[in-house]
């Protein structure tokens, strides 16, 4: 990282500017491991500016409040409270955070406005910088559960196999589930129930925007040909994905996934990570590899293993997987499974 030019944080609608440290996959927030957030504490200019924060009258002074999933108070506590008495030290102010186990806002008192204020930036930052060290949990998708296509997914699986066989770093652990094939939307983080609630309740709220406004009440079908990679080298692969283009030859498909994409990064719940969704099916991935022989997430691209994929594009970059009738946008839960085989969802919207 260029240290004169580092890069900037959007929380929500405010923007920070991000000071480098060296990130950890740690999932847990506890008192115990506080020591990269003091320095992300010491490394913040105070500059404050409260425009945005709602910060009331109360009594002598004034107060606030900061939303907070529960995974956090630990690290807004910090090692033996060390954490929050600099807070408050620093601002002048007294910090309320709900009892371990128990879900709520974190409340901030002080007779100065600037410090409640200066107090609430402190926190939200380091809230925002914690979130972005966590894991996906949920991702929007589109489930392909096409039994043709399927079928055709199993095909492909047994032919590369059979004829790619001794290339390396290909096995049977790389290939999707086939009662999983989806398309990614995009992913998201959601610490707590009510921020799945909100999660849930904007996919609804986004229903009628697309099923009227850019389907106009038609329906969505998709040709899934041909084989392309993420990376610049076929020798090194870490993601193989399926191609799609629309029967029509219109853009509805992206304009689906392109509007999904901003409600919800305006949202707060979702990164934007490209200009464009990168519409795709991924059909062999190195994280499957590790997802189905450990407990834990990679959050670690040295943890992953790649393959040479040359031969299976040689031999299948023009493969056809079928068509498909985009019938449904889910809200699923990463790393589960549902009755029918597919990804838990937490809501989901039916499309014509």
């Amino acid at each position: 990282m260029d240290v004169l030019r580092t890069p900037i944080v959007w929380i929500g609608k405010r923007c920070y500017r991000k000071s480098y440290i060296e990130a950890t996959s740690n999932r847990n927030c506890s008192e115990e491991d506080a020591t990269l957030d003091a320095q992300i504490c010491d490394n913040y200019s105070d500059e404050t500016c409260d425009v945005g924060i709602s910060i009331e009258s109360k009594g002598n002074g004034y107060h606030a409040f900061v939303k907070c999933p529960n995974v956090f108070f630990g690290l807004i506590i910090g090692k033996r409270g060390a954490m929050k008495k600099k807070i408050e030290s620093e601002t002048r102010t007294q910090i309320q955070i709900p009892r371990h186990g128990q879900d709520g806002d974190i409340e901030i008192f002080g007779i100065d406005r600037t410090g409640v204020g200066s107090a609430h930036t402190r926190i939200t930052v380091l809230i925002g910088t914690a979130r972005h060290r966590q894991p996906f949990t949920h991702f929007i998708s589109i489930p392909v559960v096409n039994p043709s296509i399927q079928a055709k997914f199993e095909e492909f699986k047994e032919e590369v196999l059979q004829n790619c066989q001794g290339e390396e770093g290909i096995d049977n652990t790389l290939f999707q589930n086939r009662n999983k094939l989806h398309i990614t939307i995009g992913t998201l983080t959601l610490l707590d129930d009510a921020e799945i609630a909100k999660a849930s309740n904007l996919l609804e709220e986004c229903c009628t925007q697309l099923t009227s406004v850019i389907l106009d009440g038609c329906p969505l079908l998709v040709n899934i040909r041909g084989l392309e990679y993420m990376n610049d080298d076929p020798s090194a692969v870490d993601v193989l994905y399926a191609k799609l283009t629309i029967d029509d030859g219109s853009e509805r498909l992206q304009e689906v996934a392109d509007t999904l994409v901003y409600n919800f990064t305006s949202a707060g719940l979702m990164e934007r990570q490209y200009d464009r969704v990168k519409l795709h099916m991924t059909v062999m991935n190195t994280l499957f590899r590790k997802e189905r022989t450990t407990s834990y997430a990679i959050t670690s691209p040295k943890d992953r293993e790649c393959f040479d994929a040359r031969k299976v594009l040689k031999l299948y970059g023009d493969y056809g997987f079928g068509s498909l009738h985009i019938g449904s946008i889910h809200l699923s839960q990463r790393l589960s499974t549902s009755l029918d085989g597919y990804y838990a969802a937490d809501s989901s919207i039916t499309l014509p």
